[in-house]
């Protein structure tokens, strides 16, 4: 019945291809193209980095064939561990830069997770000696990111950076400032909050603090202290500041495929009220 009725709304054309894409040779392309789980690189990146009790439970899955250039530092979960719970390197076919390009990873001063996430292709992370970088449940760092850590970057809950994003806590230099006859340090910490999605091409650079439920649309540079800014505010530009409010990124999957499917046959607004829409959904996973 559910099959005919995919039918009637989609036309037989239409209903084939979607269900070749879904369960025939379509779905075998996209998994012949992905990055498959690498057994050899999960037990080295777990036994080399995190405590035996947690290593054990191989909390973390590494996919295809990543460069580890350096592994010396550590890694702890601070949550309940069971498998999988966070996947390094794995491709996700329809993404906007999914490639061949493999994920790089330099580590020798501390990695803090609190909770599942995706670190995806591409990705070259950087974690300097004394170090520190903690990130928060739900977190999706998207293809080809940049995070070099030199001091301490903290990320909150259902953060999500987009592809080809950039977040360094440092200016790798010193740079004399002759007028006022200083040398400024060249790391400063950097904190993003709870529920902050940034989109694609964002630099986010040392002493950037971003406050819970901000989006920051592409291209951005994120540069300075935010924390005044309210829930909801939709930050753009280089520097990037204030251009809308009352702005929440969507997180919620089942609210996501709903407004899909509404999208698919009409461009009138998606009006909350008259869908009875609870907002405490729209940042739970």
């Amino acid at each position: 019945m559910k099959a005919l009725d995919k039918i009637k709304e989609y036309g037989i054309g239409r209903a084939l291809r979607r269900a070749d894409s879904k369960y025939g040779i379509g779905r075998l392309e996209r998994l012949f193209a992905s990055n498959w789980l690498n057994p050899l690189a999960t037990l080295w990146l777990n036994f080399r980095t995190l405590p035996f009790s947690q290593a054990i439970k191989l909390p973390i899955f590494v996919y295809g064939r990543p460069r580890f250039y350096c592994t010396s530092g550590r890694i702890r979960f601070e949550c309940k561990v069971k498998p999988g719970l966070v996947t390094f390197n794995r491709s996700h076919p329809g993404s906007p830069s999914v490639g061949s390009v493999q994920s790089e990873l330099i580590h020798t001063g501390l990695i803090i997770f609190r909770g599942k996430g995706q670190i995806d292709t591409g990705v070259r992370l950087k974690v300097d000696s004394n170090a520190v970088l903690e990130i928060g449940y739900g977190f999706k760092i998207c293809d080809m990111v940049i995070i070099g850590c030199n001091r301490h970057i903290k990320m909150g809950n259902q953060v999500r950076i987009v592809h080809r994003c950039q977040i360094f806590d440092t200016n790798y230099h010193f740079i004399a400032n002759l007028a006022k006859g200083v040398i400024p340090p060249r790391d400063r910490e950097v904190t993003i909050g709870n529920n902050v999605c940034v989109f694609n091409n964002t630099t986010i650079n040392a002493g950037a603090r971003i406050p819970d439920d901000i989006v920051i649309t592409s291209n951005s540079l994120v540069n300075k202290d935010y924390s005044s800014v309210p829930p909801g505010t939709v930050l753009a530009g280089v520097p990037a500041r204030p251009v809308a409010t009352d702005n929440f990124r969507v997180y919620n999957l089942a609210l996501e495929r709903e407004l899909v499917k509404y999208y698919a046959s009409t461009s009138e607004p998606y009006r909350i009220a008259d869908h009875d829409v609870d907002l405490s959904i729209l940042s739970s996973d």
